[in-house]
Protein backbone atom coordinates (compact mmCIF):
# COMPACT_ATOMS: atom_id res chain seq x y z
CA UNK A 1 0.00 0.00 0.00
CA UNK A 2 2.76 2.12 0.66
CA UNK A 3 4.42 1.86 -2.46
CA UNK A 4 1.33 2.72 -4.10
CA UNK A 5 0.79 6.05 -2.22
CA UNK A 6 4.61 6.65 -3.55
CA UNK A 7 3.43 5.92 -6.70
CA UNK A 8 0.80 8.56 -6.43
CA UNK A 9 2.93 11.06 -5.23
CA UNK A 10 1.29 11.18 -1.94
CA UNK A 11 4.79 11.01 0.19
CA UNK A 12 3.04 11.87 3.81
CA UNK A 13 0.46 8.90 3.07
CA UNK A 14 3.36 6.62 2.30
CA UNK A 15 5.78 7.24 5.15
CA UNK A 16 2.92 6.68 7.14
CA UNK A 17 2.05 3.02 6.09
CA UNK A 18 5.80 2.31 6.06
CA UNK A 19 5.55 2.97 9.47
CA UNK A 20 2.71 1.13 10.22
CA UNK A 21 4.42 -1.84 8.82
CA UNK A 22 7.31 -1.60 10.92
CA UNK A 23 8.15 -5.28 13.35
CA UNK A 24 10.18 -4.18 16.42
CA UNK A 25 12.43 -7.34 16.57
CA UNK A 26 13.58 -8.42 19.74
CA UNK A 27 16.95 -7.40 18.16
CA UNK A 28 15.90 -4.07 17.80
CA UNK A 29 14.10 -4.02 21.23
CA UNK A 30 17.62 -5.00 22.37
CA UNK A 31 19.79 -2.50 21.08
CA UNK A 32 17.07 0.48 22.22
CA UNK A 33 17.74 -1.05 25.65
CA UNK A 34 21.28 -0.84 25.15
CA UNK A 35 21.19 2.69 24.18
CA UNK A 36 19.10 3.54 26.70
CA UNK A 37 21.17 1.80 29.13
CA UNK A 38 24.20 3.95 28.16
CA UNK A 39 22.18 7.03 28.38
CA UNK A 40 20.77 5.62 32.08
CA UNK A 41 17.65 6.51 31.23
CA UNK A 42 15.28 4.54 33.20
CA UNK A 43 13.30 2.10 31.11
CA UNK A 44 10.13 -0.85 31.67
CA UNK A 45 9.11 -3.53 29.38
CA UNK A 46 5.72 -4.17 29.35
CA UNK A 47 4.82 -7.97 28.96
CA UNK A 48 1.75 -7.26 27.48
CA UNK A 49 -0.01 -4.71 25.26
CA UNK A 50 1.31 -1.78 27.06
CA UNK A 51 -1.60 0.62 26.68
CA UNK A 52 -2.71 -0.25 30.09
CA UNK A 53 0.87 -0.09 31.87
CA UNK A 54 1.84 3.23 30.42
CA UNK A 55 -1.10 4.57 31.64
CA UNK A 56 -0.83 3.02 35.33
CA UNK A 57 2.87 4.59 35.24
CA UNK A 58 1.54 8.37 34.02
CA UNK A 59 -1.37 7.84 36.84
CA UNK A 60 0.95 7.39 39.59
CA UNK A 61 2.89 10.15 38.48
CA UNK A 62 6.17 7.41 37.47
CA UNK A 63 5.98 9.78 33.95
CA UNK A 64 4.98 12.73 32.84
CA UNK A 65 3.72 12.12 29.17
CA UNK A 66 3.69 9.13 26.93
CA UNK A 67 5.13 8.81 23.35
CA UNK A 68 2.92 6.55 21.35
CA UNK A 69 1.13 6.26 18.09
CA UNK A 70 -1.98 4.87 19.52
CA UNK A 71 -5.09 7.61 20.81
CA UNK A 72 -6.26 4.71 23.72
CA UNK A 73 -3.98 5.96 26.02
CA UNK A 74 -6.14 9.16 26.24
CA UNK A 75 -9.03 7.26 27.17
CA UNK A 76 -7.42 5.72 29.88
CA UNK A 77 -6.93 8.51 31.80
CA UNK A 78 -2.99 9.70 30.74
CA UNK A 79 -3.48 13.51 30.14
CA UNK A 80 -0.23 14.62 28.19
CA UNK A 81 0.79 12.50 24.93
CA UNK A 82 2.78 12.82 22.51
CA UNK A 83 1.95 11.69 18.92
CA UNK A 84 3.43 10.86 15.19
CA UNK A 85 7.30 11.69 16.55
CA UNK A 86 9.29 11.40 13.47
CA UNK A 87 12.55 10.63 12.66
CA UNK A 88 13.89 14.14 13.53
CA UNK A 89 12.28 13.99 17.10
CA UNK A 90 8.83 15.91 15.89
CA UNK A 91 5.29 15.60 16.42
CA UNK A 92 2.60 16.54 18.35
CA UNK A 93 1.22 16.84 21.38
CA UNK A 94 -1.93 16.40 22.92
CA UNK A 95 -2.44 18.18 26.53
CA UNK A 96 -6.00 17.14 28.00
CA UNK A 97 -5.60 19.60 30.80
CA UNK A 98 -5.88 22.30 27.92
CA UNK A 99 -8.29 20.58 26.09
CA UNK A 100 -10.90 23.53 26.67
CA UNK A 101 -8.61 26.03 24.71
CA UNK A 102 -9.02 23.80 21.51
CA UNK A 103 -11.35 26.23 19.18
CA UNK A 104 -12.24 23.85 16.74
CA UNK A 105 -15.95 21.98 15.65
CA UNK A 106 -15.66 20.42 18.78
CA UNK A 107 -15.84 22.20 22.24
CA UNK A 108 -14.84 19.90 25.16
CA UNK A 109 -15.41 22.48 27.62
CA UNK A 110 -18.46 20.72 29.35
CA UNK A 111 -17.50 17.20 28.31
CA UNK A 112 -16.75 14.87 31.60
CA UNK A 113 -13.86 11.87 31.07
CA UNK A 114 -17.24 9.80 30.37
CA UNK A 115 -18.18 11.78 27.73
CA UNK A 116 -14.64 11.61 26.07
CA UNK A 117 -14.50 8.38 26.60
CA UNK A 118 -17.69 7.86 24.95
CA UNK A 119 -16.47 10.20 22.09
CA UNK A 120 -13.18 7.46 21.86
CA UNK A 121 -15.14 4.61 21.74
CA UNK A 122 -17.54 5.44 19.41
CA UNK A 123 -15.07 6.69 17.07
CA UNK A 124 -12.48 3.86 17.11
CA UNK A 125 -10.51 1.78 19.46
CA UNK A 126 -8.83 -1.80 19.72
CA UNK A 127 -11.84 -3.28 22.17
CA UNK A 128 -14.71 -2.84 19.72
CA UNK A 129 -15.06 -2.54 15.56
CA UNK A 130 -16.17 0.77 15.49
CA UNK A 131 -19.71 1.48 13.04
CA UNK A 132 -18.88 2.51 10.13
CA UNK A 133 -19.55 6.05 9.16
CA UNK A 134 -18.74 7.43 13.05
CA UNK A 135 -15.56 10.04 13.04
CA UNK A 136 -14.89 11.46 15.99
CA UNK A 137 -16.84 14.77 14.88
CA UNK A 138 -19.96 12.56 15.18
CA UNK A 139 -19.56 10.26 17.68
CA UNK A 140 -18.76 14.30 19.71
CA UNK A 141 -21.98 15.51 18.59
CA UNK A 142 -24.02 11.96 19.04
CA UNK A 143 -22.21 12.37 22.88
CA UNK A 144 -22.88 15.99 23.24
CA UNK A 145 -26.88 15.74 22.12
CA UNK A 146 -27.45 12.18 24.21
CA UNK A 147 -25.25 12.24 26.97
CA UNK A 148 -23.35 9.09 27.32
CA UNK A 149 -26.35 5.99 27.13
CA UNK A 150 -25.08 4.25 24.26
CA UNK A 151 -28.56 2.53 24.00
CA UNK A 152 -30.36 6.18 23.66
CA UNK A 153 -27.41 7.44 21.13
CA UNK A 154 -27.72 3.43 18.72
CA UNK A 155 -31.15 4.19 18.94
CA UNK A 156 -30.60 7.73 17.34
CA UNK A 157 -28.25 6.33 14.70
CA UNK A 158 -30.75 3.57 14.08
CA UNK A 159 -33.60 6.33 13.60
CA UNK A 160 -31.71 7.66 10.97
CA UNK A 161 -31.26 4.87 9.26
CA UNK A 162 -28.28 5.79 7.32
CA UNK A 163 -25.27 3.57 9.44
CA UNK A 164 -25.04 0.15 9.76
CA UNK A 165 -24.66 -0.70 13.63
CA UNK A 166 -23.17 -4.54 14.17
CA UNK A 167 -25.23 -6.72 16.03
CA UNK A 168 -23.46 -6.66 19.45
CA UNK A 169 -22.16 -3.52 19.39
CA UNK A 170 -23.80 -2.42 22.60
CA UNK A 171 -22.15 -5.57 24.28
CA UNK A 172 -18.98 -5.10 23.26
CA UNK A 173 -19.54 -1.23 23.99
CA UNK A 174 -20.27 -1.78 27.29
CA UNK A 175 -17.20 -4.00 27.77
CA UNK A 176 -14.40 -1.35 25.68
CA UNK A 177 -16.17 1.17 28.25
CA UNK A 178 -15.45 -1.35 31.81
CA UNK A 179 -12.06 -2.16 30.66
CA UNK A 180 -10.96 1.59 29.97
CA UNK A 181 -12.83 2.77 32.65
CA UNK A 182 -11.34 -0.17 35.34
Amino acid sequence: MADQYVREGNSQMAQRKYAESIDITPQIAYEFITALRKLEVEYYVAPYEADAQLAYLYLTDRVQMVITEDSDLLVFGVKRVFFKMDRSGNGFEVDLNRIAEVDEEVDFRTFTHDMFMTCCIMSGCDYIDSIKGVGFKKAFRLVYENGTDIKNIVKKIRREGKLLIPSDYERNFEKAYLTFKF
